[in-house]
């Protein structure tokens, strides 16, 4: 969902959680496929409080690249996040494993390109033609593929990863103060900004 008025017709009808955000997966293409969509963060921020006045919950759909964008929509007062693109590639995370040859951009003393085998999982929007054929009776021909699929490097365990999400919250939570996640998003303020980040020596765009 991405307006009040559908949210509180979904918690009218029994929806006990709404999920919200349409297009930000990173194996989405439902936005340039049909033009729907709207910045992530400001559809969380425009629907949580028509949820919350009748007791309803919401789910913050996709957009998730940094822990960052994982506290922001907590902050913004989602009761739970999606982040399927962040987390993949996992042992934990769905997705099946595959091993393939890969060049390593190097060469032996032969001058012959250095091959190695990895390990790869797939991701892939449940929009797309991919999950379609595998988890249902095939793209209906009527409809057009809205998601893509990926092969992710192979990450081992999802540990270090919740830490990273765990680790972020704790830090913001100290900064503004917050003792509590409930009190959490009443101490933050959100600023609309047109550079957040120092890139000088490219730091900052290193995973």
């Amino acid at each position: 969902m991405l307006t009040p008025e559908k949210t509180v017709e979904l918690v009218q009808n029994g929806a006990d959680v709404v999920k919200i955000g349409i297009g930000s997966s990173a194996v989405c293409r439902t936005r340039t496929q049909t033009g729907c969509g709207r910045p992530q963060l400001s559809a969380i921020m425009d629907c949580v409080g028509a949820a919350k006045r009748y007791n309803g919950m919401i789910c913050s759909d996709g957009g998730v690249q940094k822990p960052a964008d994982y506290v922001k929509a907590i902050a913004a007062h989602a009761d739970f996040v999606m982040m399927g693109g962040y987390l993949a590639g996992y042992s934990q995370s769905g997705g099946e494993l595959i091993n393939k040859l890969v060049k390593t951009g190097f060469v032996d003393e032969n001058n012959e390109d250095i091959i190695e085998e990895r390990k790869f999982k797939l991701f892939y929007g449940m929009s797309s033609q991919f999950a379609q054929e595998h988890h249902y009776n095939g793209l209906p021909f009527y409809r057009a593929s809205e998601g893509t699929v990926f092969e992710v490097p192979y990450k081992g365990d999802v540990k270090n990863a919740v830490q990273n999400l765990e680790g972020g919250l704790r830090s913001a939570m100290t900064y503004t103060g917050a003792k509590t996640l409930e009190e959490f998003p009443q101490k933050v303020t959100f600023y609309k900004v047109r550079r957040q980040l120092n890139r000088m020596f490219g730091y900052n765009e290193k995973e």
